[in-house]
Formats: structure tokens, sequence, C-alpha cells
């Protein structure tokens, strides 16, 4: 407390410069830690910084940015290195799977003396299939419309030569009105 007392006395030292240190050491202490170990966290921290070219003061907030995805993703801290280590496991498994596609895309491509200009050309063509597959289904749509016109055309030029051939009983009917004035006999069905 001399000391302190000396330095600010001194002017080496500003009361404002200790708050802070108070309050870092009452954290430290409520968390049960000794100055050593966090001593040693901070060294940690600048070497894996100073190894990666990164500043520290840009660490800090990514590794806050990391802790706040961990928690969005609830996933505790110390379950990282399981986490990753499942994961590494899934990339390899996946690895093995798509080396093991490759090969078997390969054999296929040579049995059956395939091209990469071939599968292109088989690739477009199947873009160009759902394409196809519509105009197709309105060509059938039309068709239809056209085979219902058709028989509708026949139906009417049928009633057509009808017409040229029968009357209709209203005309009739007119017909008859005329001959019973001209006192005619009147013509039956």
């Amino acid at each position: 407390m001399r000391q302190i007392a000396l330095m600010v006395k001194k002017k080496e030292i500003d009361l404002n410069d200790i708050v802070p240190i108070i309050r870092l050491k009452k954290i430290i202490d409520r968390f049960d830690l000794s100055e050593e170990k966090v001593e040693e966290f901070i060294e940690g921290i600048k070497i894996h910084c100073f190894g990666k070219e990164i500043k520290v003061k840009e660490f800090i907030p990514k590794l806050d940015r990391i802790l706040n995805l961990l928690a969005n993703i609830e996933l505790p801290i110390e379950e990282i290195p399981e986490y990753i280590e499942e994961a590494q496991k899934e990339k390899n498994r996946l690895d093995k799977e798509i080396e093991k596609n490759k090969k078997l895309i390969n054999k296929i491509i040579e049995r059956y003396n395939f091209t990469k200009d071939y599968l292109e050309r088989y690739q477009a063509d199947w873009s160009l299939q759902d394409t196809i597959k519509k105009l197709q289904q309105k060509i059938e749509k039309k068709d239809k419309i056209i085979q219902l016109l058709n028989k509708r055309n026949f139906v009417l030029e049928k009633l057509i030569e009808l017409d040229d051939r029968t009357v209709l009983e209203k005309e009739l009917e007119e017909a008859n009105k005329e001959f019973a004035e001209d006192q005619h006999e009147q013509i039956e069905v």
C-alpha cells in the first residue's frame, strides 16, 4: 500500500488505473483462480495469436463470437473437442464415400466408353426432357380438342345434310297454315 501511495504521489500511477486492477482481482478471486493461471491463459492467447498472425485485440471478439455461437447451438465448450472429432470422422467417412463413387463412375465410363462430351450432352438432353414432356402433354390436349372439333364438325355436316332433306315441325306448321289459307290439302309429316 505504501508503494502504491508513493507511486501515486510521484504521479507514476493514476488512481483511475488502480480501479480496473482491483475489479480484475475481485473477479479472479470470485472464480477461485490464481493470478498465475490467468497469466498463463493470457500468454497462451498471445502465443496462439502470434502463431496465427492475429492481433490479440482482434482475437478476443472472435473468441466471444465463438462462445455465442456455441450457446446458440447449445454445445458446451467442454464438448467442442468431441464434436470436432465426430465431425472429422464424418468428414473422413464422406470423403471415402466420394472417392468410392468417383471410382465407380470411372469404371462405368471405361466400361461403356463414355466421354465427358457425351455425358455433358446427355445432361443437357436430360434438362430438355422436362420441356419435351410438357410439350407432349400440350400436343395431346390439342389433339383431343381437334378430335372433339372433328366430331362436332361431322355432326354439323350430317345435320346440314338432313336439313336439306327434312323439314322441321315449325316450318311444316307454317306451311300448313299457308296451304289452309289457299285451300289446299295439308301436308302430313
